[in-house]
């Protein structure tokens, strides 16, 4: 994920920042009309709160983006000189989901709408009262946006809540809970080459002149792609040519040697025999791509997005509860949007948090999802502070 080269920059650089402690003075006095009145509060994420929204958003960023777990965030603003108990920043951290949720489900909305979708899980254990049990962090990711849902299950039904019977491709691996939402009553399921190629490399020693060449027939595949980008001929109808006339070939032999291996094979527990197993039956799955042109021939896109949560697991080790697993999948999912569009993820959320307040502005959520934000707002948002004058 594109945040992640930045995160040992970022972590490191805490030991520099600096905490700036307003405090406001509300002074009532008589105007011209000769009615009393009281200066404007400041912008409150809750009323009467003593924190700001730039904090609320450097808490939230910081264990989102860059896989601080509240506890070391503590640690951290103690050396500063600023004590903050843990029990405010998880109070921080979940109010803000509160207030983002509806922009959550803008979000959701979007994706299952989106043409063409990328999917992938990985664990993400919850502590249960005195022992940690198995939970799973989802991502459905397109072009444009990253949804994570967590969920204590790895079954059919995250994928059915998320996709429902909307219609478009959805491109995964081999797992059998998405096929609820693909076929005829849903989405074209279109495979992952790079799922493919995975196990046939990782068993290759197996067979090595035979790993080599089908290895090889899927980096043709891969280069394919790779000189369509180069040429600016992506989803164009010069890509589809190609992928009919170059890919198409490779892929016929590619299974007609599969076939014959697996066939003649004698041991069917090696390692290899169930990597090839798994290409065959991912057969037409794995050559969707070739019947459109903006179909993808992989999803490394929603597995670079698992990484944010691999990190924070290494780190934290478990989430507290189903609600934080919930709230900690909500909030990475704008947050890591705003990266998509290169809006900055701490500056978008302290002015969100504000904004989704404000009765009159007449702002739906649809409004301030990272996109729109950006086209519309992040010129007029109001600035953390300004100690100017």
């Amino acid at each position: 994920a594109p945040w992640l080269e930045r995160a040992a920059a970022n972590i490191g650089a805490i030991a520099w920042a600096q905490l700036i402690r307003i405090e406001i003075e509300r002074q009532m006095g008589a105007l011209a009309d000769g009615v009393w009145g009281t200066a404007l509060r400041m912008d409150e994420v809750a009323e009467g709160g003593v924190y700001g929204p730039g904090l609320y958003a450097k808490v939230v960023t910081d264990k989102c983006l860059y896989a601080m777990p509240l506890r070391r965030q503590e640690r951290a603003f103690r050396d500063l000189g600023a004590p903050i108990p843990v029990s405010s920043l998880c109070t921080m951290f979940h109010r803000a989901a509160g207030l983002v949720s509806p922009l959550y489900e803008a979000l959701l909305h979007h994706v299952c709408n989106a043409p063409y979708v990328y999917a992938d899980e990985t664990p993400m254990p919850v502590l249960d009262e005195d022992q940690v049990r198995r939970g799973w962090m989802w991502v459905f990711a397109t072009d444009d946006a990253l949804l994570f849902t967590h969920s204590p299950s790895r079954g059919k039904s995250t994928p059915e809540r998320v996709l429902g019977q909307s219609m478009g491709t959805l491109i995964v691996d081999g797992y059998t809970a998405y096929n609820s939402v693909t076929g005829e009553l849903g989405r074209a399921r279109g495979g992952c080459w790079s799922h493919a190629r995975r196990g046939l490399y990782e068993a290759q020693a197996q067979d090595p002149k035979a790993a080599k060449r089908w290895l090889d027939a899927i980096g043709e595949l891969f280069y394919i792609e790779r000189v369509a980008k180069d040429d600016a001929i992506l989803a164009s109808a010069t890509h589809r040519e190609r992928r009919e006339t170059q890919s198409a070939p490779i892929l016929k032999t590619l299974f007609a040697e599969l076939d014959t291996w697996s066939e003649a094979a004698v041991d069917h527990s090696n390692a290899l025999y169930k990597a090839v197993q798994y290409v065959r039956n991912q057969r037409l799955p794995l050559q969707l791509f070739v019947t459109g042109p903006a179909i993808p021939i992989h999803n490394n896109l929603s597995e670079r997005a698992l990484r944010a949560v691999a990190l924070l697991r290494k780190n934290s080790l478990f989430a507290g509860h189903n609600k934080a697993a919930e709230n900690y999948g909500m909030l990475l999912s704008l947050l890591a949007t705003c990266c998509m569009h290169d809006v900055d993820p701490y500056a978008w959320l302290a002015d969100v948090l504000i904004a989704v307040q404000e009765s009159r502005s007449g702002l739906t959520a649809e409004d301030l999802l990272p996109w729109n934000w950006k086209r519309d707002r992040a010129k007029i948002a109001k600035p953390l502070f300004d100690l100017a004058g």
